[in-house]
C-alpha cells in the first residue's frame, strides 16, 4: 500500500467509495504493526489470481512494474459504484509487465459475481438488513453466478497449471 499513490490517484479519479475508504480503513496513516520493509515478497509464491480487486491504486507503479511472478488478474465487466475495472483491476493490468501478467474480463460480471452464490431468499434478506446491499446477489444479464464461477474455473485452474 503506497500512501502517496493512492492520494495521487483520489485527486486523479476522486471516487467516495474507493477514496473514502482509506481514513475508514486506517490506510491514511501509518498502522502501529505496519511492516517497515518494502519487500514482502514470498519465494514460495509461483503463480497468483487476482479477482476484481478494489483499491488497486494504492499499489505504486513501480511495485506493479516490479512483479515478476505470473499474475492472472480477473475483472468484471459491469461497473457497480462508479468502480470501473480499468481504473482498479485494469490499474494493475497497466502496470505490470506483459510478460508477467494475464487480464481477462468478464463481461457479464459484476464486483460480486466473484464471491460464493447466494441463497433463494438473501436478497430480501440483506434488503432488509440493510437497504441496497441485495446488490450482492447481482449479475449481470445472460450469465448465472454459477456459469461465471465455471468459467473463472476454467480459467484460473489452465493458468495454475501452465
Amino acid at each position: 500500500m503506497d500512501r502517496a499513490t493512492l492520494g495521487s490517484e483520489c485527486n486523479k479519479y476522486n471516487n467516495p467509495r474507493t477514496c473514502g475508504l482509506s481514513e475508514e480503513l486506517g490506510l491514511s496513516k501509518v498502522q502501529a504493526k505496519e511492516p517497515s520493509n518494502v519487500d514482502l515478497s514470498d519465494p514460495r509464491i509461483k503463480r497468483a489470481v487476482s479477482l476484481d480487486l478494489g483499491l488497486a491504486r494504492s499499489f505504486s507503479v513501480n511495485s506493479l512494474e516490479d512483479i515478476n511472478v505470473p499474475t492472472l488478474i480477473l475483472a468484471a465487466g459491469i461497473d457497480i459504484g462508479d468502480l470501473p475495472q480499468a481504473l482498479e483491476s485494469g490499474y494493475i493490468a497497466r502496470h505490470m509487465s506483459l510478460n508477467s501478467r494475464q487480464y481477462k474480463i468478464y463481461e457479464n460480471a459484476t464486483h460480486f459475481s466473484f464471491i460464493q452464490r447466494c441463497k433463494a431468499e438473501a436478497v430480501a434478506m440483506l434488503e432488509e438488513e440493510v437497504p441496497g446491499d441485495g446488490i450482492i446477489c447481482k449479475d449481470g444479464l445472460g450469465a448465472s453466478r454459477g456459469e461465471l464461477h465455471q468459467l473463472m474455473l476454467n480459467d484460473i485452474v489452465g493458468f495454475l497449471n501452465q
